[in-house]
Parts: C-alpha cells; sequence; structure tokens
C-alpha cells in the first residue's frame, strides 16, 4: 500500500515539477526547550505542599508522599532524622531519581524499595549540593519507591524516570523521489492531529508536502518551487492563524508559504548578500509573532516579523561566518536569546541575550563565548540535564563531532562532552525524545559508514550511544516525529538514491 501511495505522490511532485527549478540541503531540527514529556518523568514538587508536617501521606500527581519527622518549609520537605518516602504507581518502574537542591549531612541516604518493601539499591549521598542523581536499577519488577533519610536533609523537588529500554525500529520505504532529498521536517499542517512532513529536493527544486493520516501512510501532497537550492525549511505559524506556515531557506534568498488550511501560498521573497547557512525562529520582541534569524558567510541577520506574512529588511547583529543558530531562553527571564556556532578562524559557540524589547539587533548582547573543537556543522539548544535550563549541543566538521556544553540557568556554558558519535562523518543530527522518558535524546547520520546512531540521554547530561542502524545507502537528510499516532517518536530519513524511509519506532 505504501508502495503505491510512493508511485502516486512521485506522478504528482513530477507533474507539479515542470514549472519548478531547484532544492537544498538541512541543519539540525531542534526540539523545543525543555523537552516535551509525555508519561514521563514524574515530577514530585514539594513547593505545592502547605507549610508544616506531612501527616497524613499526600498524593502529589502519581505519587504518594509519607514519611517520619519531615515537614514542608519554603517549598522545600525538610528531614530531621527521619525519612521521606515517595511511592510511585504500580506499573511505573523506576531506573532513575533526581533529588533537586538537597542538603545534607554525610548519613543522608535515597534508597530504592520494590513493592515489598526491598532495598533494591542504597546511596549514601557523603556531601551537599544542588541535587543528588541516582540511577535505580532493580529487577523487572521494578523500584516502586524511593526513600530518602538523613540528618537535616532538605528536598524540594524529586524526579523519577522511566527505565532504559533498548531502543528498536522498523523500516518502511514509503516514497521514492526523482532527485536527492536534502531536507525532511515534521508538523501538523492541516491541523488533523496527525503528523505531516515537508520535503526538499535538490534536483527538482521542490519543497513537497506530504499529508500523514496517522498511520504512516501519507494519501496527498502539495508542490511549492522555491525557486533555488533549499539550505533549510522551517514550519512555523508565522501570522498567527493557527496553520502551520513554511520558511524555506535557498541560496541567498527567503521565501514565506503561507498556508490558509487548505494550500500554501507564496507571500515573499527575501534576498541575502552572503551565503546563508541556517536560520531559526523565535518571538524576539514578544508581539507574538515568530522573527527570523540567519547565519550566514558574512555573520547573522535579524528580520523583524511585521505581520501578515511579512518580514522587515534583514539587519546585521553580528559579523563572521557563522554556520549554525538556535533561538531559546538561556537565563530564565521569558526573553527570547540566540545561540550561534562561528567557523574559523573563531571556531566558538555564542550566547546573545535579548530584552525582549524594541526592534532590531539592538536587542540582543553578547553575553559568553566558549571555544569549540573545530567548525560547528549544525546546534540545538534544549535542556538535556534535570535542571530546567536550555543547554547546547553541536555537531562538528571534525574530530571528535559531538560537543555539548551545559547552561547554569544564566546563559554561561560549561563544556560538558566531546567525543566522536560517529564511526565516520556526521552530516546531521536530529534532538527529540527517542526514548519516550520525556527527555531529549539524539540520532546523527554518518554519511561515511551509512548509518544512522541513536544516543540515550543519562538523564545528567550525557549521551549514551543505544544504537546504530546501518541503512545501506548514504543518507542525506534527517527528521523525527510520531509518524503513526503511538506516541513514539520515529526517524525519517532520505538517502542518495531519492528514497525516503520511516523507521518507525518499536520500543516497548
Amino acid at each position: 500500500m505504501k508502495r503505491v501511495l510512493g508511485i502516486l505522490l512521485v506522478l504528482i511532485a513530477w507533474v507539479s515539477a515542470c514549472n519548478s527549478s531547484k532544492g537544498g540541503e538541512s541543519p539540525v531540527v531542534p526540539l523545543p526547550s525543555p523537552p516535551i514529556s509525555r508519561d514521563f518523568p514524574l515530577v514530585v514538587d514539594f513547593g505545592v505542599l502547605p507549610e508544616g508536617p506531612i501527616n497524613p501521606p499526600v498524593t502529589i500527581g502519581d505519587v504518594v508522599v509519607d514519611g517520619e519527622d519531615i515537614q514542608v518549609e519554603d517549598g522545600a520537605v525538610t528531614i530531621t532524622l527521619g525519612t521521606l518516602e515517595v511511592t510511585s504507581p504500580a506499573d511505573f518502574r523506576q531506573a532513575a531519581v533526581l533529588v533537586k537542591e538537597m542538603t545534607g549531612s554525610p548519613n543522608t541516604v535515597i534508597e530504592g524499595l520494590d513493592s515489598k518493601g526491598g532495598i533494591l539499591t542504597m546511596t549514601t549521598t557523603g556531601t551537599s549540593g544542588d541535587y543528588y542523581y541516582v540511577r535505580l536499577l532493580g529487577p523487572n519488577d521494578g523500584i516502586r519507591k524511593v526513600r530518602v533519610s538523613g540528618q537535616h536533609a532538605k528536598v524540594k523537588k524529586m524526579i523519577l524516570a522511566r527505565p532504559f529500554q533498548t531502543i528498536k525500529f522498523t523500516s518502511e520505504e514509503f516514497i521514492s523521489s526523482s532527485g536527492t532529498v536534502s531536507r525532511i521536517a515534521t508538523a501538523d499542517f492541516n491541523n488533523d492531529s496527525f503528523a505531516d512532513l515537508a520535503v526538499a529536493d535538490s534536483i527538482t527544486g521542490d519543497v513537497t508536502v506530504l499529508f500523514g493520516n496517522g498511520t504512516g501512510d501519507f494519501l496527498q501532497s502539495e508542490v511549492l518551487s522555491i525557486g533555488v537550492p533549499a539550505i533549510d525549511i522551517e514550519p512555523v505559524d508565522i501570522n498567527g492563524d493557527d496553520f502551520v506556515d513554511l520558511l524555506t531557506l535557498g541560496n541567498n534568498e527567503l521565501t514565506v508559504f503561507l498556508n490558509d488550511g487548505a494550500h500554501f501560498n507564496s507571500s515573499g521573497v527575501y534576498i541575502f548578500s552572503s551565503q546563508p547557512y541556517d536560520m531559526a525562529v523565535g518571538d524576539f520582541d514578544q508581539d507574538t509573532l515568530p522573527d527570523v534569524a540567519v547565519a550566514s558567510q558574512n555573520g547573522l541577520y535579524l528580520m523583524k516579523n511585521l505581520g501578515a506574512g511579512v518580514f522587515g529588511a534583514a539587519q546585521l547583529l553580528t559579523g563572521g561566518d557563522i554556520r549554525a543558530v538556535a533561538i531559546t531562553d538561556m537565563n530564565g527571564d521569558f526573553h527570547r536569546d540566540i545561540v550561534l556556532g562561528k567557523a574559523a578562524p573563531d571556531e566558538v559557540v555564542e550566547v546573545w541575550l535579548g530584552d525582549g524589547l524594541g526592534v532590531g539587533a539592538g536587542n540582543f548582547s553578547l553575553y559568553g563565548t566558549n571555544p569549540l573543537l573545530s567548525t560547528p556543522v549544525s546546534i540545538a539548544a534544549i535542556g538535556f540535564d534535570w535542571d530546567d535550563y536550555p543547554d547546547v549541543a553541536t555537531l562538528l566538521a571534525g574530530s571528535p563531532n559531538w560537543q555539548t556544553f551545559i547552561n547554569d540557568g544564566t546563559g554561561t556554558l560549561y563544556i560538558n562532552q566531546a567525543f566522536q558519535a560517529t564511526k565516520g562523518t556526521a552530516s546531521q543530527f536530529v534532538i527529540s525524545d527517542i526514548h519516550n522518558d520525556g527527555f531529549a535524546d539524539m540520532a546523527v547520520l554518518d554519511i561515511t559508514f551509512n548509518e544512522i546512531d541513536v544516543f540515550v540521554s543519562d538523564l545528567v547530561g550525557n549521551f549514551i550511544i543505544a544504537d546504530r542502524e546501518s541503512i545501506g545507502s548514504t543518507p542525506t537528510a534527517l527528521a523525527a516525529g510520531d509518524i503513526n499516532n503511538d506516541r513514539r517518536t520515529d526517524l525519517i530519513f532520505s538517502v542518495v538514491s531519492g528514497k525516503v524511509w520511516i523507521y518507525e519506532n518499536t520500543s516497548h
């Protein structure tokens, strides 16, 4: 069925391509920050409890909080030579727990207990600090309860994570392209709650929008001509009408396609004087309309959204050979900030903090600079540890090709990881919740050994290899999304022959 649909879609694309030209290549597709949680993790925030002793046991969300000689003070549970017990639902098998902002004596202990109260694991903290992280690994029946005991221990928040599972994928080809797919993006374009795709073709010069039905099939399509090779495509609601539009970044130009729910129509083309590499969107001035940042060979340009699908002239924020850009709130002030990656001679990550006021490049000021090991290929700003602050992940052109930074909540970055993620040359990566535990994981294309390498978060800021999928042909583009509506993150990728594949996530 899917192969028949694929042939039909190719014919549709071929007919529409007669009036079209070229496509382009793809950088990272970052997940919004913080990570989108599904059923996990379970967060127990003691700040919602009233001041005073906990007696009798209370329920917070899906967990039961109980203990002896404990009381709530200033949004934290204070333990004085007593115990705090947090009991998870019966069908919840924990693998990790984070006790946040905890202080205590060297005899403070964190224990994992089974459903009968037997101790499966125990950790003595020994020191005080911002938080304690414990990986609680038990038998198949799992850890049912977490118990914290100690002298003057103070616990503000506890986070219970889903157990680690084996990552499994099942592949299905759904469409063959006449050219080389250089960029894939996922979004719900027709508001039917099912994932759709936008696929850029570097031979025909089109971006084809494929509408999914929630089962992994795509039953109709619309072909958009951008006229130049596509470097990036970004699904976003440009004009605030609750339909996801498309921004396409090509060689020296940005094209806006507005979606009215039935069709896409071009509302403007904006020319750049230098070669662009990447773009990101965010509401810089808090007028509810997404603005655009474009990374280029001559610097980073900002474009103000004027409404109705129209953007103002590009304004240069900073110079340099900027290869990648991401937008998020780095310091928790509810203003959009910018994280960018510069190529040689700089080879740095820069954080620019925004004030959320006014218009133009003056809204941002350089806050910090961190060295990279080589030229950045792409960048993402997303929280991948426990502290709720967006961190920074970079894919590099050299070796090692993976480098991450932890954000302390002010926008200050600290080097965290640097290693060779792929066996060969990496071209693109996506960050998404592949493990389905509420935290960011990573998939990266290896164009030397023809692999997709999947890394899961260890929940404290590191990425651990979970799977290397051989795909048999050189990959060209990568995206992530729940294609078949089963609440698991699938992988969508293309290969040099033009075929596009869905790797359905069948992990349990």
